[in-house]
Protein backbone atom coordinates (compact mmCIF):
# COMPACT_ATOMS: atom_id res chain seq x y z
CA UNK A 1 0.00 0.00 0.00
CA UNK A 2 1.48 3.35 -0.99
CA UNK A 3 1.82 6.24 1.42
CA UNK A 4 0.04 9.37 0.04
CA UNK A 5 2.44 11.59 2.00
CA UNK A 6 5.27 10.47 -0.26
CA UNK A 7 3.36 11.61 -3.34
CA UNK A 8 2.83 15.20 -4.39
CA UNK A 9 -0.82 15.77 -3.62
CA UNK A 10 -2.55 19.08 -3.07
CA UNK A 11 -4.39 19.48 0.26
CA UNK A 12 -7.47 20.37 -1.80
CA UNK A 13 -7.52 16.89 -3.31
CA UNK A 14 -7.00 15.18 0.05
CA UNK A 15 -9.80 17.25 1.62
CA UNK A 16 -12.18 16.51 -1.23
CA UNK A 17 -11.65 12.77 -0.72
CA UNK A 18 -11.73 13.16 3.08
CA UNK A 19 -8.48 11.21 3.02
CA UNK A 20 -7.25 9.47 6.18
CA UNK A 21 -3.58 8.61 6.34
CA UNK A 22 -2.22 6.20 8.94
CA UNK A 23 1.43 5.26 9.15
CA UNK A 24 4.19 4.27 11.53
CA UNK A 25 7.70 5.62 11.70
CA UNK A 26 10.65 5.68 14.10
CA UNK A 27 10.98 8.43 16.67
CA UNK A 28 14.41 9.20 15.22
CA UNK A 29 12.76 10.28 11.95
CA UNK A 30 11.32 13.36 13.71
CA UNK A 31 14.09 15.74 14.73
CA UNK A 32 11.90 18.04 16.80
CA UNK A 33 10.24 15.14 18.62
CA UNK A 34 13.68 13.77 19.52
CA UNK A 35 14.63 17.18 20.94
CA UNK A 36 11.47 17.36 23.08
CA UNK A 37 11.82 13.82 24.45
CA UNK A 38 15.54 14.34 25.14
CA UNK A 39 14.72 17.39 27.30
CA UNK A 40 12.01 15.44 29.15
CA UNK A 41 14.27 12.46 29.79
CA UNK A 42 17.01 14.72 31.14
CA UNK A 43 14.86 15.13 34.26
CA UNK A 44 14.95 11.40 34.96
CA UNK A 45 17.84 9.59 36.63
CA UNK A 46 20.16 8.11 33.99
CA UNK A 47 19.59 4.57 35.27
CA UNK A 48 15.82 4.97 34.74
CA UNK A 49 15.98 6.33 31.19
CA UNK A 50 14.78 3.91 28.52
CA UNK A 51 17.54 2.62 26.29
CA UNK A 52 17.34 2.92 22.52
CA UNK A 53 14.13 4.97 22.80
CA UNK A 54 14.81 6.73 19.49
CA UNK A 55 14.28 3.42 17.67
CA UNK A 56 10.74 3.16 19.04
CA UNK A 57 7.81 3.58 16.69
CA UNK A 58 5.24 6.34 16.62
CA UNK A 59 1.79 5.88 15.15
CA UNK A 60 0.54 8.84 13.13
CA UNK A 61 -2.97 9.57 11.86
CA UNK A 62 -3.92 12.51 9.63
CA UNK A 63 -7.47 13.28 8.56
CA UNK A 64 -8.14 15.74 5.75
CA UNK A 65 -11.49 17.48 5.33
CA UNK A 66 -12.94 20.92 4.73
CA UNK A 67 -13.22 23.52 7.48
CA UNK A 68 -16.63 24.79 8.46
CA UNK A 69 -19.70 23.25 6.88
CA UNK A 70 -17.75 21.23 4.36
CA UNK A 71 -17.31 24.08 1.89
CA UNK A 72 -14.42 25.87 3.56
CA UNK A 73 -10.70 25.68 3.01
CA UNK A 74 -8.89 22.34 3.26
CA UNK A 75 -8.12 21.40 6.85
CA UNK A 76 -6.10 18.66 8.52
CA UNK A 77 -6.57 17.09 11.92
CA UNK A 78 -4.25 14.50 13.33
CA UNK A 79 -2.16 13.13 16.09
CA UNK A 80 0.53 10.69 17.03
CA UNK A 81 0.94 8.11 19.74
CA UNK A 82 3.97 6.64 21.41
CA UNK A 83 4.30 5.00 24.77
CA UNK A 84 7.72 5.08 26.41
CA UNK A 85 8.16 2.93 29.47
CA UNK A 86 10.28 4.54 32.16
CA UNK A 87 9.76 1.89 34.81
Amino acid sequence: MSNPLFDTVLPEKLAKREQHIDFKSKISDFERLVEIITVDLAGIAAASRPRNWQAGQVEIRLEFARAGSGKGIPAVNGGFRRYVSVA
